[in-house]
């Protein structure tokens, strides 16, 4: 669940539009790790249906809950708070991006990939949302982003690393306090997520 609360996180940036489904309810039950679902939902601000798929519990109700997530999304979901550079460069860019952003994308989020400074994810963002990078107010937004961003010495590896760091720690705080496990089996568990989430393994 650890692991998957990363990629949750990252999916609750791109959009409103999320449900989180924790499966084999039934398997937790018989390692003895208990999983606190309200407390899930409290954290991230989300619809959170617990499931065991393999004899069909849950997932009318994961299909219900999808169902109102097509209709409205969770504008109240959490949002990491990221170092206070980073957070001051996107508020800088904010106002341009949410007065041009056209197709759906979330502004913050988009104003994050801008900030990456990734020309070739840049352009493709352009393109789903019509956006045109140009003009004096686009100029000054950046430019203040960038010194924002510079003064910090935040260059781009050192912005993905800073995000990917955070995401990776608010992972951790979110099942600490949702899920109980058996030591023994927590231990195991720990050593497997340090080899798939280490920057050597992405």
């Amino acid at each position: 669940l650890e692991r998957n609360l990363n990629l949750v996180l990252q999916v609750m940036e791109v959009t409103p539009h999320v449900v989180l489904c924790v499966n084999l309810m039934d398997e937790a039950r018989k390692k003895h790790i208990q999983i606190d679902l309200d407390a899930l939902r409290d954290q991230l601000k989300i619809p959170v249906v617990g499931a065991a798929a393999r004899s069909g519990t849950g997932l009318e109700a994961l299909m219900d809950a999808v169902e109102a997530a097509c209709m409205q999304g969770a504008d109240e979901r959490y949002r990491p708070e990221y170092p206070v550079c980073i957070e001051q460069a996107i508020a800088h860019l904010m106002p341009w991006v949410q007065q041009h952003l056209q197709g759906g994308l979330d502004a913050r989020w988009v104003c994050l990939k801008l900030l990456e400074r990734d020309a070739l994810l840049s352009a493709h963002i352009c393109q789903a949302t019509q956006m045109q990078l140009g003009g004096e107010d686009w100029q000054r937004a950046y430019q203040q982003a960038m010194a924002v961003l510079e003064q910090a010495h935040m260059h781009p590896q050192a912005m993905r690393d800073a995000m990917v760091e955070k995401l990776v720690r608010e992972s951790e705080r979110i099942y600490r306090s949702c899920v109980k496990t058996d030591r023994g089996y927590d231990r195991k568990d720990r050593r497997l997520d340090r080899l798939l989430t280490s920057r050597a393994t992405g």
